[in-house]
């Protein structure tokens, strides 16, 4: 059987080196598990820089949907005749080849169509291991749901499609194999630091499987909705079709001028310099909303304190976080992740910030699972999440 390891990848994914090694080719490359290694890759203009770094490491690139990575994926995999495809993605240096190798095994052994991982085991560090012919399935099914967030969420990722299909997808089930031990996980850490950006990675504003566009449906045409740490300012760009003004709040100067080249000129949008934990503006918003800054920050609480008084009396907070999976490496892969939260515990700091929670979904990837209202939260969570959102508001009888 053939196996092929395909490299799911942007432009934005390059980091500050060009060395295979610094990347998920060399130790795809090194691991001897692979028959082939190819780059997918978006079809857009961007993508020339990866093509070039294809051809220094001399590795097919294959272009194909932008966000369709079932699809793209797919082709890659036809071009190579492939009858394993373990995806991965550029950044992967970290790569466990071992676990990806117990992976592969217990596919062909079980004649499974998709392999799942313990719940508390980190994904990042293996590849999603299934059979060609799976994933062909999975991109047939996936196009023929009406077209929606949950197609779109899918079309991103199909592996959460066949983990919640099993009686289409069989699925074998493989341990997390061995913790690491804390020397292995601090070089990780220290080497993503060297190598890559805090917050390198950034979707496009239209991006249909979002959080920011999910998140749109809770808010007002007449709001004004403040973005804190927005990156580039795509998700500010995304907010803007679904209030009157949306204000994006970021520490990085070279993001906000970014921001401010890309979408200055939209009528609506704002781009300022500023920091999670200071930035004020009192009583000015209808809504905040925070993706994946809490596990940043040094001091949550004055984040929470900032959120409060930065929203008016009944103004929304939506929060989003990524939950811990603390095997193998027993502390998050992030390096610059000060805290990975457990769902309680992420509840429990909100109502702490003296919000009211409201409802709670969790994510599998980009796919969204409704949990419920605060009283009404299952006991265990019925599935592997990667993340928490909270939809919290300021009680009424606050200050603003």
């Amino acid at each position: 059987m053939k196996i092929v390891a395909l490299i799911q990848c942007t432009a934005g994914d390059i980091g500050r080196s060009a060395e295979p090694d610094d990347y998920a080719i060399g130790i795809c490359r090194e691991s001897g598990l692979f028959d082939a290694v190819a780059l997918a890759c978006p079809d857009q203009p961007a993508s020339t820089a990866l093509e070039d770094l294809a051809a220094k490491w001399d590795v097919p690139c294959h272009r194909g949907d932008e966000f369709n990575v079932g699809h793209r994926l797919l082709m890659a995999a036809r071009a190579h005749d492939a009858d394993i495809v373990v995806r991965v993605l550029l950044r992967q240096f970290y790569l466990d080849t071992d676990q990806v190798a117990r992976m592969v095994s217990a596919l062909r052994v079980a004649g499974a169509a998709y392999v799942t991982l313990p719940a508390d085991y980190n994904y990042a560090l293996a590849g999603d291991v299934c059979t060609a012919d799976a994933l062909a399935r999975a991109v047939e099914e996936i196009d023929a749901l009406p077209e929606g967030r949950d197609q779109a969420s899918f079309r991103f990722s199909p592996w959460v499609y066949m983990e919640r299909h099993p009686d289409r997808f069989p699925v074998v089930a493989v341990d997390g194999g061995p913790a690491y031990t804390p020397e292995r996980a601090h070089a990780i850490r220290a080497k993503y630091r060297k190598i890559l950006s805090e917050n390198q990675t950034h979707f496009a504003w239209n991006f249909p499987a979002s959080s920011y566009r999910f998140l749109g449906q809770y808010l007002k045409d007449d709001w004004r909705v403040l973005d804190i740490a927005c990156g580039k300012g795509q998700g500010v760009r995304c907010l803007g079709e679904f209030c009157a003004e949306a204000v994006g709040v970021d520490l990085d100067p070279d993001n906000i001028a970014q921001a401010r080249a890309d979408n200055g000129h939209i009528a609506g949008l704002d781009y300022r310099l500023g920091d999670a934990e200071t930035f004020l503006e009192e009583g000015a918003f209808d809504a905040v909303i925070s993706l994946h800054t809490l596990e940043h920050l040094g001091h949550p609480e004055r984040f929470f304190e900032c959120t409060d008084r930065n929203l008016k009396p009944g103004g929304r907070l939506l929060l989003e976080v990524p939950l811990l999976m603390a095997h193998p490496m027993g502390m998050p892969l992030v390096p610059w992740h000060e805290k990975e939260y457990l769902l309680p515990d992420l509840l429990a700091d909100v109502e702490a910030g003296g919000f009211v929670i409201d409802d709670v979904w969790v994510k599998q990837r980009h796919a969204f699972l409704h949990l419920g209202s605060r009283d009404n939260l299952p006991e265990t969570l019925p599935a592997k999440v990667t993340a928490g959102l909270v939809l919290a508001h300021k009680p009424v009888g606050a200050s603003a």
